[in-house]
């Protein structure tokens, strides 16, 4: 189990928490542990046991909810660590959908300017230490550039483009470049868009089905 979630008031569930980092202390007692990176199936079985189940996660974030609702609005700073810990949730465990919700809830109810630095470095964060431990996976590399460029930070995004050459095989090379082109026409800048794809086939001008994109 990943995560550990207690209350101040008698209400607690707790697991067994594995390379877990407190985020969230809070003088209402609330406290909330997440991992930096989520665990991608590696057992025999293809089942993966550090995997926290649903339940566990909406548990979270119920406790992160409700320190909100006891936590004074003049508790900027502290409620700005309550939105981090709910914004690390949905980057390491929900969907592009619930990440935009509740990054859209997190800048109507704070500092806008302090949400978006603070997801900024939240996720690269998580996706730096997921990249890091999985660099032989496209899909980690692919899923972090999706992130940023869709969030307006498509600099963070071209790091991550880069860096990603540097680590995967070659044989991924095409598919990365591909993937990172059309996030740049979606999200980015169309001529570094056009440049990428222009680099891909021109070095691999072999391969008839890239051709078609």
């Amino acid at each position: 189990m990943a995560l550990e979630m207690k209350a101040s008031e008698g209400d607690e569930v707790e697991g067994e928490v594995s390379g877990a980092k407190p985020c969230l202390t809070l003088g209402t007692g609330f406290v909330c542990e997440v991992p930096d990176t989520p665990k991608f199936m590696d057992s025999s079985d293809g089942e993966d046991q550090d995997v926290p189940k649903s339940a566990e996660v909406d548990k979270a974030k119920a406790v992160a909810r409700r320190a909100l609702q006891v936590m004074d609005a003049q508790e900027e700073e502290e409620r700005l660590n309550v939105w981090t810990v709910l914004l690390r949730l949905e980057v390491l465990y929900g969907g592009p959908e619930s990440v935009a919700e509740a990054y859209r809830e997190a800048l109507a109810t704070n500092d806008q300017l302090k949400v978006h630095l603070a997801m900024a470095m939240e996720a690269e964060r998580v996706y730096f230490n997921m990249s890091k431990k999985f660099s032989q996976e496209l899909s980690v590399w692919v899923k972090a550039g999706l992130f940023f460029f869709s969030h307006i930070m498509a600099g963070e995004g071209r790091r991550f483009f880069e860096r990603a050459l540097r680590s995967l095989d070659k044989k991924d090379h095409v598919e990365l470049i591909n993937r990172f082109g059309q996030l740049e026409f979606r999200f980015g800048e169309t001529e570094c868009g056009r440049t990428t794809f222009e680099s891909l086939l021109s070095t691999y001008w072999k391969r008839l089905d890239i051709w078609s994109v």
